[in-house]
């Protein structure tokens, strides 16, 4: 039923120093939501990046995200990274329109995760 709770990851890294282009300088912050698995529309919802300073294993760094009734805001080191703004709601920002029940459409705005669990 993943995601449609919904999972948000501040950041994922990984601690390798020699690990391509994805060791330890890269990093990702990402909303993970839809109906259930393979609808997860997390590509819509996914930013990458770097270290500042080259690597997060070598300096501290700070993870933020501000999250209103609108949208959800994601920061590296005080750097806003991503926007998540659904406009009307999650569930006509996905483009599910009315292939699939919505069982989110009391609200404004309601993010899956906002919900009860919810089975299809």
């Amino acid at each position: 039923f993943w995601p449609g709770s919904g999972e948000i990851d501040l950041v994922e890294a990984r601690g390798n120093d020699n690990y391509g282009d994805i060791g330890n300088q890269a990093g990702g912050s990402t909303v993970h939501w839809g109906p259930h698995w393979p609808l997860n529309f997390y590509e819509m919802t996914t930013v990458q990046y770097t270290a500042s300073d080259g690597s997060f294993a070598n300096s501290f760094h700070t993870w933020r995200v501000d999250w209103t009734s609108t949208s959800m805001e994601f920061y590296v080191d005080d750097v806003l990274v991503m926007t998540v703004d659904p406009g009307t709601n999650f569930w006509d920002y996905g483009g599910l329109g009315d292939q699939y029940d919505n069982p989110w459409v009391a609200g404004d705005k309601m993010a899956p995760f906002d919900q009860k669990f919810y089975f299809i």
